[in-house]
């Protein structure tokens, strides 16, 4: 979200080099990207960790030889990640999938936001999570608009707080 990427011959040789540069975590909107980091860095050390930021990258990365994911939906639900990445882990296709669905049904807020703080923020509050819907300017909160459209791809996906 840089704007910034890391070139893939970059990580490769820090990987190479640095036993204690054990992974990246990449929000970069390609999937080819993705894959030549898994392919190239994991032939190298297989114990480095190749973590996705975009949520609808994670199935997709997984299949790759990725890791996971540190993205910001998780914060909302959870719940729904989780039981992909545990589908995924245990061998069930069927399951990873059905999460992964949910998972795509949900990134819909991302298309309707404003910003990607502010929509984590009010998806958050929408569910009943004890935060206050503030962003740092130059962002704003979500209008009310904005924040009814979230709430009707929440509700279709009855998520609840789980904290």
């Amino acid at each position: 979200m840089t704007g910034i990427n890391i070139p893939i011959e970059l990580y490769a040789e820090l990987a190479k080099e640095y036993s204690n540069i054990i992974g990246a975590k990449v929000t970069y909107d390609s999937i080819a990207y993705i894959r030549r980091l898994i392919h190239e860095v994991k032939s190298i050390r297989k114990d480095f960790s190749v973590l996705v930021g975009f949520d609808d990258y994670l199935l997709p990365a997984l299949m790759m030889g990725g890791d996971g994911g540190v993205m910001a939906l998780a914060n909302v639900a959870p719940q729904i990640h989780v039981a992909t990445y545990n589908a995924w882990v245990k061998g069930d296709l069927y399951k990873a999938y059905e999460g992964f669905k949910k998972i795509l049904k949900l990134v819909q807020i991302y298309d309707i936001a404003t910003s990607i703080p502010a929509a984590i923020k009010a998806s958050l509050e929408i569910i009943g999570a004890p935060i206050k819907p503030c962003v740092r300017p130059p962002l704003r909160p979500e209008l009310p608009e904005i924040r009814m459209k979230i709430e009707s791809i929440i509700k279709r996906l009855d998520l609840k707080i789980v904290y």
